[in-house]
Order: C-alpha cells, then structure tokens, then sequence
C-alpha cells in the first residue's frame, strides 16, 4: 500500500515493487513457524482485498499529475505562442509597410536606445532624400513612385551592416540611417557608398531639371557628441542634407563633428 500510494513511482512499477513484495509476504508466511498461521492468512486476505483500492488510487493519482502536466505543456506552449504573436505586432508596428524598412516610431525608439547614456558607443547619423520625387510622382505616376521608394530602401540596407545599423523611412521620400560606433569620416564613407548604389540603379527620371536624368539622392552625416539629445542629432544631420540639396543634389555633405 505504501509503494502504491506514498513512494513517487510510475504505476508500472509500483505494480511491480507491489507484487513482488506480496510474494515475499506470501512467501514468509508459508515458511514461518509462527503458530498463528490463522490471523497471518486472514492478514495475507485482507491485503490482497485492499490492493486493488490502492490500485485504483494510484491510477487516478498518476492520470491526475498526467493532466497537469499536459495543461501545463499547453499553457506553455500558449505563453509562447503570444510572445511570438507580441513580438510579430511590435515588428509591425515599427515597419513600414511599403519598403519593409523601419518606420518613423521604430527610428524614433532606436535613436533613443543609441543616444542612451549606457550605451557603450556613440552613433552617427545620415539623413537622405530622394532629388525631386515630387516630380516623379506627378510625372511617372505613383505605382512607379512606390516602386522607386522599395527599390532605394533595398539599395540602402545593401551598404549597411546586416544586425546592427538601422534603415528607416521617416518621411514621404526621406530615409534616415542610424549607424552605432561609427565616425563622422566612416559615416561619410557610408553615405557615398549609398548614394552610388541608388545612382548605379539607373532608375528613369524623365521630370528631372539636370543631368544625369536617372532617380539620384542627396544625404547628409552628423556624428553624436556625448550628451547630445536625439533632436539636436536629427537637426544637425538635416541641416547637413539641406546643404547637399543647395550644393547641387547628388551628393553628400557632413555637419560639425563638434558642438557649437
């Protein structure tokens, strides 16, 4: 009874323990020479009714700790399924749909991570434009303007380190690329890699004022100082993209690497 109802086994073998035990008892009292062969017979019988009751329990014992342990492999595999449809929300929220890039929200949140003061690296920033989009749009139509904006974005994410630098789309036609632990001259670097591998896509552009005639970008690079704020980082970086559209588009231009 003890082995059926105390001892934690399997039921299999708690059957086994039960029944090889019983023979020993069996066996024992078949042997002794106690007188009161009587009483031990009547206990051999009572124990032989009684077995089956702890049977019986120890059955419904192991379906019950069966049970929780399927409800408890199925709120597990409940948990982690709404972890994964969390994590797939998250992602979406962040993204931008037409490119497949990260959005304005998803930009803002890393920026902010990058600019922490625990970080271990200061990051760099560039801020690109596409040269006269508008003028695409109204000439070649919107289907080809979206078009444009996916094949950039895939230009774009070509130049940068896979895991650890951010493209994103903050705008209309305005992309921002954020690049953790890297220089001004390295950024720069990026940027001109960049703009050669949008150029290199010989993207029509029929509406264009000059030459080359075909989709080109304007970008502009500011390097973080410790302690600088997410805003100040953004404006200097965009002052540095106007001031590549105001040297002729098509080019890259750095802001001060130090503060004012």
């Amino acid at each position: 009874m003890t082995m059926l109802l105390v001892v934690p086994l399997r039921l299999r073998a708690s059957l086994v323990a039960v029944l090889g035990g019983y023979a020993v008892l069996v066996a024992s009292t078949l042997l002794s020479d106690n007188p009161s062969l009587r009483e031990c017979w009547d206990l051999l019988v009572f124990t032989a009714l009684a077995l089956p009751l702890g049977l019986r329990a120890r059955m419904g014992a192991e379906r019950d700790q069966r049970r929780l342990f399927l409800l408890r492999r199925q709120e597990e595999a409940q948990r982690r399924a709404l972890a994964r449809a969390n994590h797939r929300l998250h992602a979406l929220a962040e993204t931008d749909p037409l490119t497949g890039v990260a959005n304005r929200r998803g930009f803002d949140a890393a920026l902010d991570r990058a600019l922490d003061p625990a970080a271990p690296e200061r990051p760099a920033l560039v801020m690109l434009d596409i040269d006269h989009f508008k003028r695409l749009n109204d000439s070649c139509g919107h289907p080809q303007g979206d078009e444009c904006l996916r094949l950039i974005a895939r230009a774009v994410r070509s130049q940068v380190r896979e895991g650890l630098d951010l493209v994103a789309r903050i705008g209309g036609e305005e992309f921002a690329v954020l690049l953790p632990g890297v220089s001004g001259a390295e950024a720069a670097a990026v940027a001109e890699r960049i703009r050669c591998a949008v150029q290199v896509l010989l993207l029509p552009h029929p509406a264009r004022p000059e030459p080359p005639g075909v989709v080109t970008i304007s970008l502009g690079v500011a390097a973080s100082w410790p302690g600088e704020g997410a805003g100040s980082l953004v404006a200097r970086a965009d002052r540095a993209l106007y001031a590549a559209k105001a040297a002729g588009r098509n080019c890259v231009q750095i802001e001060s690497l130090q503060p004012a």
